[in-house]
């Protein structure tokens, strides 16, 4: 028999991401953009977003040698985590540029923010709050 836990599940260690990081999966997943985020058709399948992933994982692997080993469904949860979180900053940081008030400035975006901002949703992007539709 193993060693006496009483019951308790044993803590798994969180997988803590550096920025240096998230900053690779970002520049691998712009590299990728138009494969990623395309509609599906004939020349962009399921099979081919699922190879792009493990392109992507792979290069992560060889680019951090030294870091916990990650599979493609991490990969892909890291992502879609900081891309919600990279959303919702990006929305407060432009609600804070219109609003009126003597309340706290929301400050600079992170720099991993801007870059997913310039590069994903593209600067002009309406589906994110704080952004006016423009009608001709």
């Amino acid at each position: 028999m193993g060693p006496k836990t009483d019951g308790l599940k044993e803590k798994v260690k969180r997988d803590v991401w550096s920025d240096h990081e998230t900053d690779c999966l970002l520049d691998l997943y712009i590299e990728e953009k138009e494969m990623m985020e395309g509609d599906f058709n004939t020349l962009i399948t399921k099979e081919l977003k699922n190879e792009t992933w493990k392109k992507i994982t792979m290069s992560m692997i060889v680019e951090f040698p030294d870091s916990k080993v990650r599979t493609v469904e991490i990969i892909k949860k890291k992502w879609n985590n900081f891309s919600q979180s990279a959303k919702a900053a990006i929305a407060n940081h432009k609600a804070g540029l219109t609003e009126t008030g003597g309340g706290p400035s929301t400050g600079p975006l992170k720099p991993l923010y801007e870059k997913f901002w310039q590069h994903i949703l593209g600067k002009t992007n309406p589906s994110i709050a704080g952004e006016k539709i423009r009608v001709n």
